[in-house]
């Protein structure tokens, strides 16, 4: 065994250092590695000398079957975000402790060390990929990330191999951490004159057009806390909600504080995907408006593969803001104060969709990007309601001309962003789903790690202003 890890070690650190050098052929991305791997364990199954090394080479296979499933990853090489993306680490380390208790003297040791190093290969080039995807954000972070991925060469040399693959979970996760905190910091602190710029060349651009704005007169104001409230009600699976909530953080972030975002996407299995964010866990603090986000179904596929894991639960008030004003059921749905209503997205997805978290944030610091446009033209329609709502406070945002012209819009606004169906059984849902404002649990269970890792504090938001 202790021969076994040495070759795998020579392997790993082959395919991490020779793979990029000049001439040499690109390593393939994780996922395919690891889509590439199940064959040779097929035929290793055959070759095995015992029904036990027989079942734990099955197992093994199964293991990597589960961490392959096509919800798991946004393409080839990048998975889902957190939680459910450490499912893929949890798999791949299940296979190599399967392989691990297969004794040479019953398989050859030579396929079996191979497609240990795919495995681990595979987990290290997710964490380094998520690693260069965070560039920019957290030094810490980064740092830490980059040591837990030499701590876990360090145990590729061992005959506990699966603990290389909790390292670079480990690694994983803290790349994933920097990469929020920087994502949410770009998106948080946007310039107003570069969101006014995109904002007004959106309007420009018949691509993008607005979907009208529904408003309600003699309707009896929606408040909490003495505040105007914007009611949001979406699912973490539509990408229509996912582009409507990176308008929503931009709006709101200029009247108040977010904290505990996190990152998310639509379901990878109804393309195009939209990376964004989850309002599942986060709170957020204003002296103008107030915001009540329920995020009604994950983006995590129920067992069986029949819709999704149910997730938020609406408010017996809520229920029948929904039922009489979105007969149709449509996510996103967004009430603010009972004065306006937008059932369905702002704008189109299309722009959004495939782009990286990071491009998508650095986007609103660039006016003529089509994404960055695309956001601001959903922001500056939710300021424009948020600011009719408050008597026009805070004057410096809500003084703007960028925001004074598309409030003057808003009913004449004709595009149509689309949405998604599904909101009308969980708006007629009972029972005793998790609130929204409690932090969700991992989806899968977490391995003991081999270093004692310190909590991360996930610091973002912005400062109210004005």
């Amino acid at each position: 065994m202790r021969y076994r890890a040495r070759a795998v070690l020579g392997a790993l650190l082959s395919i991490a250092v020779l793979a990029p050098s000049a001439g040499a052929a690109p390593a393939a991305p994780p996922l395919t590695r690891l889509l590439q791997t199940r064959p040779g364990l097929a035929a290793l199954t055959g070759a095995a000398g015992s029904p036990a090394a027989r079942k734990l080479i099955g197992q093994a296979d199964l293991e990597l079957a589960r961490a392959t499933v096509a919800s798991l990853w946004l393409d080839p090489g990048h998975a889902v975000a957190p939680a459910y993306g450490a499912s893929v680490f949890a798999h791949s380390r299940a296979a190599l402790v399967d392989l691990e208790h297969v004794s040479a003297s019953v398989a050859p040791a030579g396929p079996v060390a191979a497609a240990e190093t795919s495995i681990l290969a595979a987990d290290r080039a997710l964490a380094e990929g998520e690693i260069w995807q965070a560039a920019g954000g957290s030094g810490g972070l980064l740092a830490r990330a980059s040591g837990m991925i030499l701590s876990g060469d360090r145990w590729a040399l061992t005959t506990r191999l699966d603990l290389g693959a909790v390292q670079y979970e480990v690694a994983w996760e803290d790349a994933f951490g920097a990469l929020t905190d920087l994502v949410v910091v770009r998106t948080t602190f946007v310039s107003g004159a570069a969101l006014g710029r995109a904002a007004e060349a959106a309007l420009r651009d018949p691509a993008i057009a607005p979907a009208g704005v529904r408003l309600l007169p003699h309707r009896r104001a929606l408040t909490r806390g003495g505040k105007p409230e914007l009611l949001f009600v979406g699912l973490e699976s539509c990408r229509f909600c996912a582009i409507e909530r990176w308008g929503l953080v931009v709006a709101l972030s200029r009247f108040g504080t977010f904290s505990n975002l996190h990152l998310s996407q639509s379901a990878t299995t109804s393309p195009p995907v939209v990376r964004s964010f989850t309002f599942a866990g986060s709170r957020y603090e204003s002296p103008y408006v107030s915001f009540a986000p329920v995020e009604l179904f994950s983006n995590v596929p129920r067992p069986g593969g029949s819709g999704y894991q149910p997730l938020g639960r609406l408010t017996p008030a809520q229920r029948p803001l929904l039922r009489t004003l979105d007969r149709n059921a449509t996510s996103p749905f967004v009430d603010l104060a009972n004065r306006f209503v937008d059932a369905g997205a702002t704008v189109s997805p299309a722009r959004l969709s495939g782009s990286p978290w990071g491009a998508l944030a650095s986007s609103l610091q660039r006016p003529r990007t089509l994404s960055g446009q695309a956001i601001a033209a959903t922001a500056e329609v939710l300021t424009a309601e948020i600011c009719a709502a408050t008597g026009g406070a805070p004057a410096p945002v809500c003084g703007s001309s960028v925001v004074r012209d598309y409030a003057d819009r808003l009913a004449r606004f004709g595009g149509s962003g689309g949405g998604c169906p599904g909101l009308a059984r969980s708006v007629k849902r009972s029972g005793a789903e998790r609130p929204i404002g409690k932090p969700r649990a991992s989806a899968t269970s977490q391995p003991a790690r081999h270093e004692t890792i310190a909590p991360r504090s996930v610091v973002n938001g912005a400062r109210a202003k004005g």
